[in-house]
């Protein structure tokens, strides 16, 4: 609470007495801000209150009044990450059907719902980005103003911060690299902050910077691609995040392979490629991730020829 606090007093540009007038005595937020003293439930929720910020736990995000949508919530990201958007669009339509009303719900279903609707097809790239930036101001009207152009980090909430990321990736579908960069990195930055827990923090960052090596990929920054992926691998390992190592896994031997190409690298390194696709379909196959095991058939096949040769 004490850093939350602090960062969006000085990203909004507010003096310690401006925002304690009424509230609480300067000293007590001085205390705080510099982690002496820890800050009331009360007073972090007026503070905040004050520049304009929900105080709603992220926990409270998709629930009713039994928490039972909790497990839905969970079905739904999981059928996501396993590319089953029939499944995820069930879950979704439950959740919207019987979901509470507070403001960060309102903003994860609009932006799940965007995400469902552009995975199908069934809008553009222009219309998903449109979409996301409308959750989005749900809870920050003028998020621009915090992600491009400063260095300043404004503690985004969970949900805001994927609401961030979903834009991200919308940027790059529409071809923006650049805005696409500068918002994983704005991302990055909040993270890099530690106001979230380390499991979260850490997801996240995985997820951020798989997303960046995507963009290095595309303009051809092969080498600073290639270390962004060994950095997720290392942080996926340390937080058991089992869901993301066969992707990344992917990903490493697609790099690995281009360097060849591109004649970076000798061809030998083409066995090791083959390696990293192997391990990614053991681990796909022990976790029943079918549609990645098929993703790294097909991609073996289209690289090294027949299956059979594993």
């Amino acid at each position: 609470m004490n850093k939350v606090v602090k960062l969006t007093r000085l990203a909004l540009g507010m003096t310690q007495e401006e925002l304690c007038e009424g509230i609480c005595d300067v000293k007590v937020l001085s205390r705080s801000e510099n982690g002496r003293q820890e800050l009331k439930k009360a007073n972090f929720r007026k503070l905040m209150g004050r520049m304009g910020r929900t105080t709603e736990p992220i926990y409270a995000v998709c629930v009713d009044r039994d928490g039972r949508l909790l497990e839905d919530r969970e079905n739904m990201e999981r059928a996501f990450k396993r590319y089953d958007y029939a499944a995820a669009e069930q879950y979704l339509r439950r959740m919207q059907e019987n979901a509470d009303d507070n403001l960060l719900t309102r903003q994860y279903l609009a932006r799940a719902e965007a995400v469902a609707e552009y995975r199908h097809k069934r809008i553009g790239a222009e219309e998903f980005e449109r979409r996301v930036d409308q959750a989005l101001r749900m809870t920050v009207p003028d998020y621009e103003k915090y992600v491009y152009g400063t260095d300043k980090v404004f503690p985004f909430v969970k949900e805001e911060l994927l609401g961030l990321l979903s834009l991200g990736n919308a940027y790059m579908y529409l071809e923006q690299y650049e805005k696409g960069k500068q918002t994983y990195n704005a991302i990055l930055r909040c993270l890099k902050a530690e106001y979230m827990l380390k499991p979260d923090r850490l997801t996240m960052e995985i997820t951020v910077q798989d997303a960046l090596y995507h963009v290095y990929d595309k303009e051809g920054y092969l080498e600073d691609a290639l270390q962004l992926i060994e950095d997720c691998i290392q942080k996926s390992k340390e937080i058991e995040n089992g869901h993301m190592i066969a992707p990344l896994l992917v990903s490493k031997a697609y790099n690995y392979i281009w360097m060849v190409r591109l004649g970076g690298w000798e061809e030998s390194r083409l066995e090791d490629a083959k390696g990293y696709l192997r391990r990614a379909y053991y681990i796909a196959a022990a976790r029943g991730d079918a549609r990645i095991m098929d993703i790294i058939i097909n991609y073996y096949i289209e690289n090294f020829g027949s299956w059979s040769q594993l």
